[in-house]
């Protein structure tokens, strides 16, 4: 099973099956060859401060 850093559930992305995507974890935040900005941001301060961030973008 693909690993998410910010806990989406991989095995329902149809992008990722189709381009062999292995999940955020095992890319370290990278998936696709990309920067996942939400990887980072967990990364760096925590789910909890993701969490706090996107409750505020809500707003």
């Amino acid at each position: 099973m693909n690993k998410s850093i910010c806990g989406a559930d991989c095995s329902q992305c149809g992008f990722g099956q189709k381009y062999n995507c292995k999940g955020c974890t095992a890319s370290n935040g990278c998936p696709f060859g990309k920067k996942c900005f939400i990887a980072q941001y967990i990364n760096t301060g925590g789910i909890e401060s993701y969490s706090l961030f996107k409750e505020k973008l809500i707003e």
